[in-house]
């Protein structure tokens, strides 16, 4: 799996140290999707999200070092999870 993560469309990528991925549970996705399109999402579109929703849910237990962190939280707590996870000093941001 890590393969083809790292070598997306044959290029190569460097693994990184860590990966934070934001996903939303999927009626967070559709509001904020409804509120930028000024449509609801049609059915393949639901379709792919949901796809992709578990297929990064399995990559946390595939990969190393790679976190899952809930974007449907304000922004202030998305970034200060982000930052603890990646063990950064807050004050140089």
């Amino acid at each position: 799996m890590l393969k083809y993560v790292s070598v997306p469309f044959g290029i190569r990528l460097p693994i990184p140290e860590k990966s934070l991925v934001l996903i939303a549970p999927i009626d967070t996705l559709k509001e904020r999707f409804q509120k930028r399109e000024s449509r609801p999402m049609n059915e393949s579109e639901l379709r792919l999200t949901e796809d992709a929703i578990k297929i990064y849910r399995r990559l946390e237990s595939l990969i190393e070092n790679y976190y899952i962190i809930d974007s449907s939280k304000d922004e202030e707590a998305v970034f200060s999870e982000a930052v603890k996870l990646l063990n950064l000093n807050r004050r140089a941001y």
